[in-house]
């Protein structure tokens, strides 16, 4: 299965899955790719890898925002010398990572229904 995508002179291989339980549009999500050689099912457990990955980084950037993190250094416009505090970033950055990681070991304590990420392919 291919879709013509303007301004591409070939057709993009297109990978159509479906949700069953999902109703209307929401049931089919459309996989494109460039990657002719691999199984339908082998790419989809690639996708489905990577799409863990993003959503990750979605709850730490969204939910934790672990994106804000202190200025490395002062905002001083009449410092001679400018000091880095990366430890600050550091530590910052390390106590929202461990708040993931803790958050995460106590979803997996959960009962399974509880595990799915929200806003993740089923």
């Amino acid at each position: 299965m291919g879709t013509k995508i303007r301004g591409c002179k070939e057709f993009v291989r297109t990978i159509l899955l479906l949700n069953e339980h999902e109703k209307g549009k929401d049931r089919f999500y459309p996989i494109y790719t460039n990657d002719e050689v691999t199984s339908a099912y082998d790419l989809l457990v690639e996708y489905r890898s990577r799409q863990n990955h993003e959503l990750c980084y979605r709850v730490m950037k969204h939910d934790l925002s672990l994106d804000a993190l202190p200025k490395s250094y002062p905002l001083n416009p009449k410092a001679e010398k400018v000091q880095f505090r990366d430890k600050h970033v550091m530590l910052v950055g390390w106590i929202k990572a461990l708040a993931f990681n803790i958050i995460g070991e106590f979803k997996e304590s959960l009962d399974k229904k509880y595990h799915k990420i929200p806003r993740a392919l089923s």
